[in-house]
């Protein structure tokens, strides 16, 4: 499970575009609570319409797609990325312990986790929330699905065009 929540906390840092893109990482620094995300509802829809295009009983397919989005959403919830404190020191950790480093250059935040995986890619945040925004090729490189049946269905659930987002709010 730590393995798991070190790849969420990497992925809770990916971040891309927004219209109001901050300055070189200042409005970043703080603690944020993850409040939601569309990840599990994009998994489902996607995995819904691939169930339904291959057959599969309509009544069938809406239990299981229920059973992924919910777990989806419980993962988010329950592991490392629900709370997430970023210094202005340069490092981050989450309320699971994890570690690791952060840095901006105008748009783009570089962040790397404890095992040296680094991830590349845009924020914003405007006011008190903090939009990480990501598309499935920088979501494979944080959850690294192994073996060719996690690949196939990755693949499943995310699609290259999807755009996928983690909503936080300030802590007080």
């Amino acid at each position: 499970m730590r393995g798991f929540a070190l790849t969420l906390t990497a992925l809770a840092l990916l971040a891309c575009g927004g219209d109001n893109l901050t300055g070189p990482g200042s409005d970043l620094v703080g603690s944020w609570q993850l409040v939601s995300t569309n990840i599990g509802a994009t998994a489902a829809a996607n995995l819904r319409e691939h169930l339904l295009d291959n057959g599969v009983n309509p009544d069938v397919v809406d239990e299981q797609v229920e059973e992924i989005r919910s777990a989806m959403d419980l993962v988010f919830r329950d592991v490392g990325l629900s709370i997430l404190r970023v210094h202005a020191d340069g490092t981050y950790a989450d309320n699971y312990g994890d570690r690791g480093t952060w840095s901006v250059k105008g748009d783009t935040l570089t962040i790397t986790d404890r095992d040296a995986i680094t991830i590349t890619c845009r924020y914003f945040v405007d006011g008190q929330d903090l939009t990480l925004i990501f598309n499935k090729a920088q979501l494979r490189v944080t959850m690294m699905p192994h073996g060719h049946e996690a690949r196939q269905f990755f693949d499943i659930m995310f699609r290259a065009d999807d755009v996928l987002r983690l909503f936080f709010k300030t802590r007080p």
